[in-house]
């Protein structure tokens, strides 16, 4: 008896093995993400949530969601929907500037199923404030730029200047320029908040470095960031020069810094051959200041806008194209969207505009942005708009595009009238 009880034990164990393994082969597969998001340094601030919605190629969406602090979000597919290898996916964050909402819509073509992101936050908190006051300034023949990290401020008005800081005790950079030429003061680590008076009587002069054009230019701007030494990611850089076109035709400029202060430096400039040119041209670079301006071997030979397409004829070599849009609604909330895409795209597709992203901002939709402008860019250190992307979200150290060397051409949309 005690033998066919086990005998019988034996075979229910084994049935109920046999039948488990069965379940198992008919259990669904675990949910694997298509995009986890990490949001870090603030990139979410208080109180304004970020929207993301991933879309297909053709701009049909597949899922939104609303973030509404930092953390980390991990995004599946809906039931019973099949998600194709590449997507677009679009990240909307938003900030108060003055008065005024301003959102910053960003769509990125062509990314990879499954990816993770890391997306950091820029902005700074203000901790305190100064103000500047100069003695004994010279006779000046422009005007006079102020700055801390991060910040800076550029005016005529030699007192009572208002300086951010985003650091306490924070850096102060003055730079005037005479007849004699350019004389700057750098106080390290000298401000704390409260009121300053800086004597200029002792200013020492700054060097200049000639930055050479690829052709005569009437319209031009360019911003030179110091850095204190190789890392780049902190401290905050001081703006060291800003140079604006006088409306001289030149081929040439001069950014003014202060001799052996500084280890490194960002150059961004932007020229034009004529103020109505609807043809801009873009260089920016990290480290030496350098000596001429490398001008993208790629041209933008026609743009067709309808709502929410861009059609794009390009030529010459370049990693990405990239797109913007601009719309004001009667609130003065101010919409710019940009859309990124490989160098092989000749129609950009905006996303549809999903629920999330609707409950939020009602006023906006793809017939009411304008198009404003198309822009090639070419990045000297990296190979293609996929190693791009990589770097921008990289999970471990994400970057900012205005981090790498590159030359853009862009063709804006002059109103009529305007020419």
């Amino acid at each position: 008896m005690q033998n066919r009880l086990f005998s019988t034990s034996i075979l229910l164990f084994l049935l109920i093995g046999i039948l488990s393994c069965n379940n198992d082969k008919d259990d669904p597969e675990p949910a694997i993400p298509i995009l986890t998001l990490n949001f870090t340094d603030k990139f979410i601030p208080d109180q304004i949530p970020v929207i993301v919605f991933i879309s297909e190629p053709d701009g049909k969406i597949i899922l939104d969601t609303t973030c509404n602090s930092n953390g980390t979000y991990v995004l599946y597919a809906p039931a019973g929907r099949v998600i194709p290898q590449k997507m677009m996916v679009t990240v909307v964050s938003s900030e108060l500037f003055w008065h005024n909402l301003i959102a910053h819509i960003n769509t990125y073509t062509g990314i990879d199923k499954g990816v993770i992101w890391t997306l950091q936050g820029t902005k700074p908190d203000t901790i305190t404030s100064s103000h500047i006051s100069l003695e004994n300034v010279p006779v000046i023949n422009g005007p006079i730029l102020y700055s801390g990290s991060g910040f800076y401020n550029m005016t005529f008005n030699p007192t009572n200047r208002s300086i951010l800081n985003y650091k306490v005790p924070d850096d102060l950079y003055v730079k005037i320029q005479t007849e004699e030429g350019h004389f700057y003061k750098f106080e390290e680590d000298l401000l704390i908040g409260g009121n300053y008076n800086i004597d200029m009587s002792n200013a020492l002069s700054a060097e200049s470095q000639s930055v050479t054009f690829p052709f005569q230019v009437e319209n031009y701007e360019a911003k030179l960031y110091a850095f204190e030494d190789d890392n780049y990611d902190f401290p905050l850089p001081v703006l060291a020069d800003y140079v604006i076109s006088d409306g001289m035709a030149t081929n040439a400029i001069h950014l003014n810094y202060p001799p052996g202060v500084f280890s490194g430096f960002h150059t961004g400039i932007m020229i034009q051959e004529t103020y109505s040119s609807d043809i801009s041209w873009f260089y920016q670079t990290e480290g030496d200041i350098p000596d001429q301006f490398l001008k993208a071997e790629a041209a933008i030979l026609s743009t067709a806008s309808q709502p929410g397409k861009l059609t794009v004829e390009t030529s010459g070599s370049f990693d990405m194209v990239s797109a913007h849009w601009q719309f004001i609604d009667h609130a003065l909330v101010f919409y710019e969207w940009q859309a990124y895409a490989s160098d092989t795209t000749k129609t950009m597709i905006l996303p549809e505009i999903p629920p999330a992203f609707l409950r939020m901002f009602p006023t906006i939709s793809l017939d009411s942005i304008n198009f404003q402008f198309a822009e090639l860019t070419e990045f000297q250190q990296l190979d293609g708009y996929d190693v791009l992307i990589n770097k921008l979200f990289d999970p471990l150290h994400p970057t900012q595009m205005n981090r790498y060397e590159a030359s853009s051409v862009r063709k804006s949309v002059i109103p009529a009238g305007k020419k």
